[in-house]
């Protein structure tokens, strides 16, 4: 990849502005704590433990509303292509930026496994998301995934909707239908698109562009038909 130096630092400047600004919460809350907290008492000193984990879940909520939130008013939400692999085309700056926000906090967020709370961020940051849905993997980019009700992604997968090749990056949305299940540790890769009531089996590859059809069950590396 081609690299300007400006726009590696506007990057690490708009992921420093926005990581800061989800910590301003947490920031305030120290403040308050610290304003009658005693140490030297003993009832604040057992409550210290307890104070800290509320202030896990500030930063959390935090993260969550500015790195979604500074997805949305930049309008870093991006586009199915061919990019160039390199900093010269606005798509793939624009791409890098999207990931620089959403990337570092997105996969933290998955790695705690508490399903509201990613919804909420996957939805801030673009992704469309049925009702009933159970999100064990990681979205790689949610502007390019959309998931329908009823559906179960398991533990350990990873939906990916970019790949690089050939010195292009290719940018294609990952569909999921109604009633659908992709198994644990399963890789599902760009262009995919799995059909109402279809099921990719644990530890499986969905290639690029792969189509699994309606209520039919797949599994393997690649997927392939098993019945």
């Amino acid at each position: 990849m081609r690299y300007s130096l400006w726009k590696l630092l506007a990057l690490l400047l708009l992921f420093i502005f926005t990581y800061g600004l989800g910590l301003i919460p947490l920031v305030f809350y120290i403040k308050f704590i610290l304003s009658f907290l005693d140490l030297n008492d003993l009832i604040h000193l057992l409550s210290l433990p307890f104070l800290m984990v509320l202030g896990f879940v500030v930063f959390v909520l935090g993260e969550i509303f500015s790195t979604g939130g500074m997805i949305r008013l930049l309008r870093l939400k991006y586009e199915e292509g061919v990019y160039e692999l390199s900093l010269d085309d606005p798509r793939m700056f624009k791409w890098l930026a999207y990931q620089v926000i959403y990337y570092p906090f997105g996969y933290f967020l998955y790695s705690l496994t508490v399903d509201p709370l990613k919804e909420i961020h996957l939805k801030l940051c673009g992704a469309k998301i049925g009702k009933n849905v159970a999100l064990g993997g990681f979205v790689a980019d949610p502007c390019l995934f959309e998931v329908g009700d009823n559906t179960i992604i398991g533990g350990f997968c990873e939906i990916l909707s970019h790949s690089a090749e050939k010195g292009k990056l290719i940018v294609k949305k990952v569909r999921i239908g109604r009633n659908c299940l992709v198994g644990e540790y399963s890789l599902v890769m760009p262009g995919v698109r799995m059909e109402d009531g279809s099921i990719l089996g644990a530890h499986s590859l969905a290639t690029k562009d792969q189509i699994l059809k309606k209520g039919k069950v797949y599994g393997g590396t690649p997927a392939r038909l098993i019945r």
